[in-house]
This record gives structure tokens, sequence and C-alpha cells, in this order.
């Protein structure tokens, strides 16, 4: 399954968890790939804010708890 588009290819591996990196993507988070994503995680990699920024991404204090969130 393509993170960005949602686009299927076959066969599609359906997960447990899957593990971010910096930005969730689009297609991770809509409703009807939950099946396939299963539990959704973020985690840090020390990519400055002002990157985010760059990029028109505010993180703001989103990391500030821990490295690693469990979105849903």
């Amino acid at each position: 399954m393509d993170a960005t588009t949602e686009e299927r290819s076959s066969p599609v591996i359906q997960t447990t968890a899957t593990l971010a990196l910096a930005l969730l993507k689009k297609g991770m988070i809509v409703l009807r790939v939950e099946e396939f994503v299963g539990d959704l995680y973020l985690k840090d990699i020390g990519i400055l804010e002002t990157v985010y920024r760059e990029l028109g991404s505010e993180v703001g204090p989103l990391f500030s708890g821990s490295d690693l969130l469990r979105i849903r």
C-alpha cells in the first residue's frame, strides 16, 4: 500500500503495527486503511523544528514528552 496515496497493489500486507518516522503520511491516517496499518506510531528522529517549519509543518511540542508517540 502506498502510504501517500493509499493506492493498494496486490498483494497488500496487513500489519499489526506501523512505525512512521518524523511525519505521518496521508495514506496512513485515513479510516479505510486502518485494517492494513494496525496500531500506528510516530517516532522522532531528531529533525530540527526549523526544518519542519520550512516544510510547512508545525510540530511544536509534539515530541516534548516522548520520542515515540502512539497515534492510534
